[in-house]
């Protein structure tokens, strides 16, 4: 079964994209799953470009509104910006959740990041979400990448790094996610090789 529809950026339209859309998997109160779903993500990228390690990726995650214009319209300016050809949609939330899913995303790349724990090349690690409120109702976190990016050595994250990361997200977010449910969450970081969503390519 296919978790997730990834395109190339210039190439999808947007029949294909809001199909993407529609199977995303939506997220209210369950942080822990969306972030298990995200971590999920990310290494299944290894499966889907074959001959490339995970640390020759360069990562971005960022939020839209529920349409596919919209989406496609914040993929192009990765893609302009950042040289990002790649993309998928990683879940669907309310609008008002949304920058709070994408900025503990974001703060526990960071966390990972300084401590050499993250599996990517580079990935964002602005310490809060970026870009203007989405207009409907429902929102989609994405993921846009590439090959190529800077290449950095990491370490899979042992059970004191997971701790202390959880640990800090809660205190950045002021208490507003637990730092055991956050914890709970990034229990899926010890299984690199394993606890990979399924992507595949969207064709037309």
């Amino acid at each position: 079964m296919i978790d997730h529809l990834a395109y190339v950026i210039g190439e999808v339209d947007e029949k294909r994209l809001w199909m993407g859309i529609q199977n995303a998997r939506h997220y209210g109160v369950k942080v822990a799953g969306a972030i298990k779903r995200t971590i999920r993500a990310i290494h299944g990228l290894e499966d889907l470009i074959e001959s490339h390690d995970l640390k020759s990726l360069e990562i971005y995650l960022g939020r839209s509104s529920e349409s596919s214009k919209h989406v496609m319209n914040r993929w192009k300016a990765h893609n302009k910006k950042f040289g990002h050809k790649y993309a998928t949609v990683l879940f669907a939330c309310e609008a008002g959740r949304a920058q709070f899913l994408e900025e503990i995303a974001l703060r526990v790349l960071d966390k990972l990041k300084r401590r050499g724990a993250l599996c990517v090349g580079n990935a964002n690690t602005a310490k809060d979400g970026r870009g203007r409120p989405p207009k409907s109702e429902t929102a989609v976190v994405y993921m846009t990448w590439r090959i190529g990016g800077e290449i950095r050595e990491w370490e899979k994250p042992n059970a004191d790094v997971i701790k202390d990361v959880a640990r800090k997200v809660s205190q950045d977010m002021a208490g507003a996610i637990p730092r055991l449910q956050l914890e709970g969450g990034l229990q899926i970081l010890k299984k690199v090789r394993t606890a990979k969503a399924k992507l595949d390519w969207s064709r037309p």
